[in-house]
């Protein structure tokens, strides 16, 4: 991947309006800044990562020879949000047996989602706005306009997940584990790290049951992980897993989650369909990705090891078919 070619600004160019300050927003206008674009982020809610709750969540690194942070760095974002490098994990089938699991280089970057100091939503707003880029937050988008990129997170809910942020006296470690008595056709992980900590359930099937399922995978990861929680702070999302057919929705590309392209292509292919077809947000000689996902570490972790990969895939593949023909 390649960072943008600054170029010389163009007087008669449009503002580029982003609908949504969301991470794949912000690293999208944050590309286009630098490429000395005019940028407006225009964001409904009164700051950045209202989706998360300072939560951990992961930067899958399993999927290209490269780094992601170097994908970063070479787009001009930096990773100066805080995070680790995760190398090893556990990993338990639909047996409970446990597998060990062990990368080269990082499975998945660990870090914070949220609006607090050390997040990353929080890392990539400051950059944007050192790069010039005007952030409207409390700014609802009733209409779209021709010069818009939409970014404004997940359509529907294919997938949900459900889980605590709790305090703890655990030791640091990455756990995940498949069974559908803890997660319908899904997974479920459990993250800590330096005394703070994330459980969930992600399924995508039984929504109606999630109080059940969060409480069977709290009970699962006490019983094989040693699981201790001070503290819990509940917390809930939704997602959409589709493959695309096109990165317009009607005139304007659409970024991020908003296409259904988390965890379903990479942010260069994402960016690379967009300023095909939009001449007006790409400049001349260059391109660039602009989504930045994070995708679940546990994927990664049973993708290295081989655990369950085939059946969870066809539940994955079959559980976002369903969704579709709904």
């Amino acid at each position: 991947m390649m960072a943008l070619t600054p170029g010389a600004a163009d007087p008669e160019d449009k503002t580029i309006e982003i609908v949504g300050a969301g991470p794949a927003g912000l690293v999208c206008a944050i590309v286009l800044a630098k490429a000395n674009r005019r940028v407006v982020v225009r964001e409904w809610h009164e700051d950045v990562g209202h989706r998360f709750h300072d939560d951990f969540q992961g930067l899958e690194n399993w999927t290209a020879a490269g780094n992601v942070l170097g994908e970063l760095a070479e787009a001009g974002v930096a990773a100066d949000f805080d995070h680790l490098g995760v190398t090893e994990g556990v990993v338990f089938d639909s047996r409970a047996t446990a597998h060990r699991v062990h990368g080269s280089k990082p499975l998945f970057y660990l870090l914070r989602c949220g609006n607090a100091a050390g997040t990353l939503d929080r890392a990539l707003l400051d950059q944007a706005r050192t790069a010039g880029v005007e952030v409207r937050f409390n700014d609802r988008v009733k209409r779209t306009a021709g010069n818009m990129i939409l970014a404004g997170g997940p359509r529907r809910a294919d997938i949900i997940a459900v889980g605590y942020v709790f305090d703890t006296t655990m030791a640091d470690g990455t756990w995940l584990a498949f069974g559908a008595e803890i997660a319908p056709k899904g997974y479920a992980y459990l993250l800590v790290r330096q005394g703070r900590g994330t459980v969930a359930s992600c399924m995508f099937s039984g929504f109606r049951d999630q109080a059940k399922y969060l409480a069977a995978t709290v009970a699962y990861f006490e019983r094989h992980a040693g699981l201790q929680m001070q503290r819990p702070r509940g917390f809930g999302g939704f997602g959409n897993v589709r493959l695309p057919r096109t990165a317009m929705q009607g005139r304007n590309p659409v970024i991020g989650e908003h296409a259904g392209l988390a965890g379903s292509t990479t942010w260069s292919e994402s960016w690379d369909q967009t300023t095909r077809t939009t001449p007006w947000a790409r400049p001349t000689g260059c391109h660039c990705l602009s989504a930045c996902c994070c995708r679940s570490p546990d994927f990664a972790i049973a993708t290295l090891c081989r655990i369950e990969v085939a059946a969870t895939t066809t539940a994955f593949v079959s559980g976002a078919s369903t969704a579709r023909m709904k």
